[in-house]
């Protein structure tokens, strides 16, 4: 998939550049119990939190952004679109292999890519644990 974007995005980038001065941390509140590191659950920051953390600044910049799945062959994901209120625009789809074609797994990979693309199309990332790991101190 390419990247999507209007003739020009200046506006777009201004309002982003404000609206990430007030955006909230996006937390690791969610654990995976799936997934351990020295038996503890690792944790995530789901779609909701990071929604949360931005949208009322995307907001009051005159931002949005919009997300539809989307299918490529054998794979699914969703199409990130971010908007601002002149019309620009900005984005790409991120897509993920199915490892079992089911209606569950095609959802979760659907709201994985979700998340994945709206922290990307924000530039922004959860809070850091893994880098906290590897340093040797504690979570």
């Amino acid at each position: 998939m390419t990247l999507i974007k209007s003739e020009s995005i200046s506006n777009l980038v201004k309002a982003l550049a404000l609206a990430k001065k007030a955006f909230k941390p996006v937390l690791k509140l969610n654990e995976n119990p799936g997934f351990k590191r020295n038996n503890v659950a690792s944790k995530y920051a789901d779609l909701t939190t990071a929604i949360n953390a931005t949208e009322d600044a995307l907001l009051a910049n005159g931002l949005v952004i919009s997300q539809f799945p989307v299918n490529d062959g054998s794979q699914v994901g969703a199409m990130t679109l971010l908007i601002h209120e002149s019309g620009e625009l900005l984005g790409n789809a991120f897509t993920l292999p199915l490892g079992k074609q089911d209606a569950q797994t095609g959802v979760a990979a659907v709201t994985y890519a979700r998340r994945t693309g709206y922290l990307a199309v924000l530039g922004i990332t959860a809070e850091d644990d893994d880098g906290q790991t590897a340093a040797g101190k504690a979570n």
